[in-house]
């Protein structure tokens, strides 16, 4: 049932009672790496040069969800964000106006994760219904409009395949309920989409995290079944499944240019995959904290950024993982945090309601009296371009609210 799964996916949150050990890497001996990574070290947090504390101030507070919030994601195309819910929908927002412009609506579990592809207006998301979907919006000026040249009725099966056109009809918004329809106008004023592109598949469990690989013809997905699958995303056939978690995954993270795939999990381990090799086993296995390691993304350059239910993120240098560059220890549980376009700063979401702002030396920068603005945990945030000296981020709450942020960053 609906409310079910909704509890489910919050148990997501809750900390794995598996302890923590060793790194599980295979050591290293480049001693100029060891000797810098000591050197990294001890200076971490020490420098005698304090970061400045940043400016981050609350612009806009986004409304419309029935339910909280489990992800937010903005597009690297246009000027568009997306919010993931437990009321069963994804919304595309527009970031200058703050409008809906778009609400899909064809999952039928708890929507968990949404990610924009990196070059079309494209979206996957993964849910509850142990589905992920993907689904195009079009996004001209402040609206959402259905493609062009589209002279199917509802239920057609176009745009399964590589040219990725939309099955899209235009409905009335008295007609809502008779559950063929593609798209609608929603009582807001915004389009609904009722129909994905392609349904994914193959998981036997809640697929709680989904992301687009490099250049975007694959896309991996993480399950409650322990199971990462990576996807071709033109027609939607499974073609590899990553196995060796021991507990639920919690999140993927796709490499922006390369073919590697990060992915985290109750069992209190990150793994790195890289796809080009042929036995399809992790290059590391990092058992790096004491409880459900909620997500693991790529830095700039070659580091690693792992968040945890223990309470602390640590920062990795890829080619050699034994040990963390930085240990960031915080008050409450960390959840999917994100690095700022510049790669130097990080935005941490936390189940205390708060979001905090580090540099990479662990340095905490914004100013320590902020406000709780957020009355349930945070559960994600999102970074995007803004103005000169700005830059815009976003955080989504179980408080069913997405709010929006202006933040003088380095």
């Amino acid at each position: 049932s609906g409310g079910g799964e909704s509890e489910a996916a919050e148990g997501a949150n809750l900390e794995s009672d598996v302890t923590g050990g060793a790194a599980l890497t295979k050591k290293h001996s480049a001693s100029r790496v060891s000797q810098r990574l000591r050197t990294y070290r001890s200076t971490a947090g020490k420098s005698s040069k304090r970061s400045p504390a940043v400016t981050f101030e609350l612009r806009k507070t986004l409304s419309g969800h029935k339910d909280g919030i489990w992800d937010v994601a903005v597009s690297p195309k246009c000027s568009v964000l997306g919010s993931a819910s437990a009321d069963r929908t994804a919304r595309i927002w527009c970031r200058d106006s703050h409008l809906c412009l778009l609400e899909y609506r064809g999952h039928s579990g708890s929507v968990n994760s949404i990610r924009f592809h990196p070059t079309e207006q494209l979206v996957c998301t993964g849910a509850g219904d142990a589905q992920a979907h993907i689904w195009r919006f079009n996004h001209q000026g402040t609206s959402c409009i259905s493609p062009p040249g589209y002279d199917g009725g509802p239920g057609d099966d176009a745009g399964v395949g590589n040219s990725y056109a939309q099955a899209s009809s235009p409905v009335n918004s008295d007609d809502e309920g008779s559950g063929n329809e593609q798209t609608g106008e929603g009582v807001d004023g915004f389009t609904v989409l009722r129909s994905p592109l392609l349904q994914l598949t193959g998981h036997s469990g809640v697929v709680v995290a989904c992301d687009w690989l490099a250049e975007g013809h694959q896309l991996a997905t993480g399950s409650w079944d322990r199971t990462v699958k990576i996807w071709d995303s033109e027609v939607g056939e499974c073609l590899h499944t990553l196995s060796g978690h021991d507990q639920e995954i919690s999140n993927v993270c796709g490499h922006p240019s390369q073919r590697l795939v990060l992915t985290s999990a109750r069992d209190t381990t990150f793994h790195l995959w890289d796809l080009n090799a042929s036995d399809r086993h992790p290059v590391h296995v990092l058992q790096a904290h004491s409880g459900t390691v909620t997500t693991a993304i790529f830095g700039s350059k070659h580091l690693v950024i792992s968040g945890s239910d223990d309470r602390t993120v640590k920062v990795w240098e890829m080619r050699q993982m034994r040990s963390p560059l930085l240990n960031i220890r915080l008050s409450s549980a960390v959840n999917r945090l994100a690095i700022s376009p510049s790669g130097k700063v990080l935005a941490v979401p936390q189940d205390s309601r708060h979001v905090r702002l580090f540099d990479l030396n662990g340095v905490r920068l914004e100013k320590s009296g902020q406000k709780r603005s957020h009355r349930r945990l945070v559960t994600s945030v999102a970074w995007g371009s803004g103005e000169e000296g700005f830059n815009s981020l976003y955080s989504g709450s179980f408080d069913k609210h997405v709010l929006a942020w202006n933040v003088s960053t380095p």
